[in-house]
């Protein structure tokens, strides 16, 4: 068959020392995949923040990253 086009979007949160529950791990994560499904395609939001660099990954278009 033909190749299938595929982008991928992440928003990746680790557990920090003043969360209680899971769900504000959830929340956080979540919060960073909304900014980067709004930043555009192939994008990984780690952190929150004004603070970006740009980002070429091997293979995809260059994605914002926030730090």
């Amino acid at each position: 068959g033909e190749p299938l086009p595929l982008t991928l979007s992440c928003g990746i949160a680790q557990w920090e020392s003043d969360d209680s529950r899971f769900e504000d791990l959830f929340l956080r994560a979540d919060g960073r995949l909304l900014i980067a499904k709004k930043s555009g395609r192939d994008c990984i939001v780690t952190r929150d923040g004004d603070d970006s660099e740009e980002m070429t990954l091997p293979h995809y278009a260059p994605c914002r990253v926030h730090k």
